[in-house]
């Protein structure tokens, strides 16, 4: 990754983690509010060491009671903490470093994750009534730029306060010394602290310390155990290795040497004068960079990416199973007659009595007085179809809550799944409510014959009307009305014309049939099947928009008055997993082949 990329990144994460904790509910504190190490090493490492001057920061960290202080005392020949036998003394970290660093720090440039604070005495690195991320800073003429060095609290304390505060001080760190004791050398919570700053990348340095004498079987045994020490960690074992005896209380030790046990004439604070700054600071960056990488995509792929992918589903299957219960309960506008519609349409566009002549009545058999008394009907009309509105919305809503009952949210979220089982208990109490409030968008929204519809019935009527076929079936439906008037006059005059002329009484029948078979010629021809086919998709389009819009309704009420912190959440997410696959395209890729893709479970069906 560039520069650029890292900075654009860290400025994503932070902007995602302040909108998720502005949330109501916190529900992210398993993969946000853990200590994430990426995130210690983006923060405490990288952005604020990857420019600038290179500069080594060597932080001396150990278990409790190991000897910390006094160590960096020795170093650098100074009493800069303060020391104490009783365990876990020092309870804030304190960085020393030359004016420059130091002002730098006091700016809080180097150690994003602190907040820098002068230190006026030493005794303030025992106050445990300081904010837990003040770094106390000491400023000393006789360093040079090229060293920080820092005291931590122990890694090993019964306060996990203290371990955050020197885990994320070593993630700072370049050269970790690694302050030892022959009783805890091997320690669990010690190995695994020291292992990890290997993986980071720093440069772990062992130190024994407390060692009684320089009896040759007491250092081959400080010696063995240091070695087994390495192995444990994973150091390679080229590694020196140093060790610093117990002096008495009265005795000034500052400027006693730090030797090696690995090559007696070199002293640690050579070892780490020898060091070239801006190669070492270089290689760490380098492998620290590499662990970043690693432990994020580690991180995006098994549990952001798992964590997304089912809340996701949970709520796609919360929104099936509300969508089934609207299309199964929920007929909008039940009642409601296309044909009269259509009907009115054609009669009040074309005239009455060209409607009469030209279209047979076998097109809206018995509809033709129902239509004239349309207008009329249509107040009492609405006021139908709302009461069965009322009541298919009872009906849904009270369904949906009963399912909603029923579902597994989120269990291995407690704070989550709590805060969702109260708002679904406060909802249940409120059914009457909820069914008002859709009741008023569905009248709303769902109006008896929407203006979008009466523009197509227009549209498709007048195009019907337009058509060629049908202006040529003009003549033909004249001769039907006449064939047709001749059957019937037949018929009325049956008394008179019989005796006259008895062959035209005896087809009078046929010759009703046949006009009225010859003007249903209209019946067979495509305009007319096209006709029909755009009415009816043209009602099906329509309910589908109105189910889909009582879905919405229902989902803006319920599911969103319930679920609605995962929807904003999953917002923010989507907007994360967008900005991390542009900018670690290639290590995903990696990690997606070694990584098999779980299918996704149905985990709330009731």
């Amino acid at each position: 990754m560039f520069v650029d990329e890292i900075e654009i990144f860290a400025g994503i994460w932070k902007e995602f983690k302040n909108k998720v904790s502005s949330l109501s509910l916190d529900f992210s504190e398993k993969n946000f509010r853990e200590n994430l190490e990426w995130e210690r090493l983006l923060f405490g490492k990288i952005l604020p060491h990857l420019e600038g001057e290179g500069c080594l920061v060597i932080a001396v960290a150990g278990g409790t009671n190991t000897g910390k202080s006094t160590l960096l005392n020795v170093l650098l020949k100074k009493d800069f903490t303060p020391v104490h036998h009783f365990a876990a003394a020092t309870k804030r970290p304190i960085l020393v470093a030359s004016k420059s660093k130091a002002h730098q720090c006091l700016q809080n440039k180097l150690f994003l994750e602190f907040e820098a604070k002068e230190m006026e005495n030493k005794e303030e690195a025992l106050d445990e009534a300081l904010p837990g991320d003040i770094l106390l800073i000491k400023e000393e003429d006789t360093l040079t730029d090229a060293y920080l060095y820092l005291d931590t609290p122990d890694i090993d304390s019964i306060k996990k306060e203290h371990w955050d505060i020197a885990e994320k001080i070593v993630s700072a760190g370049d050269i970790i010394i690694a302050v030892l004791v022959d009783v805890k050398y091997k320690d669990d919570a010690v190995v695994q602290f020291f292992r990890r700053a290997n993986e980071e990348g720093k440069y772990v340095i062992p130190v024994m310390n407390k060692v009684y004498n320089d009896d040759p079987e007491l250092l081959q045994i400080a010696k063995e155990q240091i070695e087994d020490f390495m192995k444990e960690v994973g150091l390679n074992e080229d590694v020196p290795y140093f060790y610093f005896f117990t002096y008495p209380r009265n005795e000034n030790f500052l400027n006693k040497p730090i030797p090696s046990l690995s090559d007696n004439n070199l002293d640690l604070r050579d070892y780490i004068c020898s060091l070239p700054v801006r190669e070492t600071k270089e290689k760490v960056m380098k492998k620290t960079i590499e662990r970043f990488n690693k432990q994020f995509c580690e991180w995006f792929s098994k549990k952001f990416i798992p964590q997304l992918d089912s809340l996701q589903t949970r709520l796609e299957n919360y929104e099936y199973h509300l969508r089934k219960i609207v299309e199964a309960d929920f007929n909008p506008f039940a009642g409601f007659q296309l044909e009269k519609e259509l009907e009115f349409e054609l009669r009040k566009q074309i005239g009455y009595f060209r409607y009469l002549v030209l279209l047979p009545a076998s097109i809206f058999s018995g509809h033709r007085s129902i239509a004239k008394q349309l207008e009329g009907q249509k107040k009492d009309w609405e006021i139908a179809i709302n009461e069965q509105h009322r009541l298919m919305i009872e009906k849904c809503v009270g369904d949906f809550l009963e399912n909603l009952i029923k579902f597994d949210f989120v269990p291995e979220m407690d704070s989550l799944n709590k805060h969702i089982k109260e708002r679904l208990h406060l909802l249940n109490n409120q059914r009457e409510q909820i069914f008002k409030n859709v009741l008023i968008q569905v009248e709303k929204k769902l109006s008896t014959t929407p203006k979008g519809m009466e523009v197509e019935i227009k549209n498709i009527v007048q195009k019907f009307l337009e058509s060629p076929e049908l202006k040529g079936l003009r003549r033909r439906r004249l001769l039907s009305w006449l064939i047709v008037g001749m059957g019937t006059g037949a018929l009325f005059f049956t008394p008179i014309l019989y005796s006259a002329v008895p062959i035209l009484v005896s087809i009078s029948q046929p010759l009703i049939v046949g006009g009225t078979m010859l003007g249903s010629a209209l019946l067979e021809i495509k305009s007319y099947r096209d006709f029909l086919y755009e009415v009816k998709n043209l009602h099906t389009q329509w309910v589908q928009e109105k189910r889909e819009e009582f879905f919405q309704i229902l989902k803006d009420e319920i599911l969103l008055s319930v679920l609605g912190v995962i929807y904003d959440y999953l917002k923010l997410a989507e907007q994360l997993k967008g900005e991390a696959e542009k900018i670690f395209s290639y290590e995903l890729n990696a990690m997606q082949t070694m990584t098999e893709t779980l299918p996704k479970e149905d985990i709330c069906s009731p």
